[in-house]
């Protein structure tokens, strides 16, 4: 959806650039410099506004490193759930670096079951907290996340 809006934006500042264009143009420019600057810029600020990750860059935190990082599996959690709710809930143990709530692909509704992101230490003692913990109405499974297999 983001590179939806990035197109959206992109095109507008075209567009803004394509009636100001006789307004700046005098002998000093020239039109395809001028429409290369202009669609590199579009573009720049486009994905800049959307919030549109930057090719190559990483989405995790710079700030600690993934060795200290651990995932943690909850399920059971009721459909009503939110993101900033379990953060809450898990920042009572440390740092939550993450929060995610998968939903179904085609219905985008919630599917019982998310993933958390915290320091090592500070997962350990949510898990050993939380597990079996009644949150909106359901006992919650907390345990340390399985590797996802690449098959």
């Amino acid at each position: 959806m983001s590179y939806v809006r990035s197109f959206i934006i992109a095109s507008i500042l075209a567009v803004v650039a394509w009636f100001l264009y006789p307004i700046i143009n005098s002998s000093q420019f020239d039109t395809q410099l001028f429409l290369s600057i202009i669609v590199f810029l579009s573009v720049v600020i486009g994905s800049l506004l959307s919030g549109a990750p930057a090719r190559g860059r990483s989405k995790t935190k710079s700030n600690t490193s993934n060795q200290d990082i651990k995932t943690i599996f909850v399920g059971n959690l009721a459909f009503k759930a939110r993101r900033d709710e379990l953060s809450k809930l898990f920042s009572e143990y440390g740092q939550v670096n993450s929060v995610r709530i998968m939903t179904d692909r085609e219905t985008r509704r919630p599917r019982g079951f998310g993933f958390i992101e915290m320091n090592s230490s500070d997962a350990k003692a949510a898990i050993k907290a939380l597990d079996g913990y009644e949150f909106m109405g359901r006992d919650l499974k907390v345990n340390e996340a399985n590797e996802r297999n690449a098959n």
